[in-house]
C-alpha cells in the first residue's frame, strides 16, 4: 500500500491539472524542497516551499507487533506572508498497487478516514485529526486507479464543481464513491479545504496489532501537543548524534 499527499490552491487550478502538486517536478517551479532530518527508520521531517506557503511534513514510526508497526504523520502549512491569505486543499490518499491483494474504503467520524486490510499489513485504520486551523469543508473519493503512476490524473478526473444552496458559493470537491457496489476500490483520497495556517495529523493504527497486544505493548498514537513534544525529542537526539 502507498500513502501520500497532494495539494492545490483552488483559485489557481487549471482544467489540464496544472496546480495539483503530487511528486516534486521541475515544471512545478517549487522554490525549495527536501528532507531536513531523517534517521532512516524512526522519524523524518522535510520542508517544501511553494509560492507563498511552506509545507512542513514529518512522521514518527513506532515499531510494534508483526505487521510493520504504527505511525503518526503531520502536515503543517503556513504562509510566508501572513497578510496574503488564500484557501488551500490538502488531499491525503491511500492506494493499493497492482500486485497487492486486499481492500480499502473510506470511513467517517469527525473527519474522513480510511480502513482496510492487506496480507502484509493485516487490518488497519487511518484517521485524520484537525490539530490547528479551520476546515472549510471535506470530501472524499473512492474509485479505481489504473496504476500508481496515474493517481494525480485520477484525482483530476474526479474533481467536481459544487455550490452552496444558500450562499450560491462555488467550490471544488471530490466525487465521492464512483463505483458499482460489486467493484472494490484500490484508491481512496480524502480532501480537506482549509484556511491557513493549518496543521493536519494523520495516524496509522494496525488493528491486527491491537488485537494481539498485551498490556504494556499497547500504545496511544500521539497527535497535537503530544506529537509536537515527541518530534522535538527526536530532532534533539538526531542533532546530537549527527554532531
Amino acid at each position: 500500500m502507498v500513502v501520500g499527499l497532494m495539494w492545490y490552491f483552488p483559485n489557481k487550478l487549471r482544467p489540464n491539472g496544472d496546480g495539483i502538486r503530487h511528486w516534486c517536478k521541475l515544471e512545478d517551479n517549487l522554490q525549495k524542497y527536501g528532507w531536513i532530518q531523517h534517521d532512516g527508520k524512526n522519524f523524518g521531517i522535510q520542508e517544501i516551499h511553494d509560492e507563498n506557503v511552506v509545507l512542513e511534513t514529518s512522521f514518527i514510526k513506532f515499531h510494534t507487533g508483526k505487521y510493520g508497526g504504527e505511525w503518526t504523520a503531520r502536515v503543517n502549512v503556513k504562509q510566508k506572508n501572513p497578510n496574503r491569505t488564500e484557501p488551500m486543499s490538502l488531499i491525503w490518499y491511500a492506494a493499493l498497487d497492482e500486485k497487492t491483494g486486499g481492500r480499502i474504503k473510506p470511513t467517517y467520524a469527525t473527519m474522513y478516514g480510511i480502513e482496510g486490510d492487506t496480507k502484509g499489513l493485516g487490518n488497519f485504520k487511518i484517521n485524520l485529526h484537525n490539530t490547528k486551523g479551520h476546515v472549510i469543508r471535506q470530501s472524499f473519493l473512492s474509485t479505481t486507479a489504473p496504476s500508481l503512476q496515474a493517481l494525480r490524473e485520477t484525482v483530476l478526473s474526479n474533481l467536481r464543481l459544487a455550490s452552496d444552496k444558500t450562499t450560491k458559493e462555488k467550490f471544488i470537491i471530490l466525487a465521492g464513491d464512483t463505483l458499482h457496489p460489486e467493484v472494490k476500490p484500490n484508491f481512496v483520497a480524502l480532501q480537506v479545504n482549509v484556511e491557513l495556517p493549518f496543521t493536519l495529523d494523520i495516524t496509522y493504527q494496525s488493528v491486527s496489532n491491537m488485537s494481539s497486544f498485551a498490556g504494556e505493548d499497547f500504545i496511544t498514537l500521539p497527535v497535537g501537543d503530544d506529537y509536537t513534544k515527541l518530534l522535538a525529542k527526536n530532532r534533539k537526539e538526531f542533532r546530537a548524534k549527527f554532531s
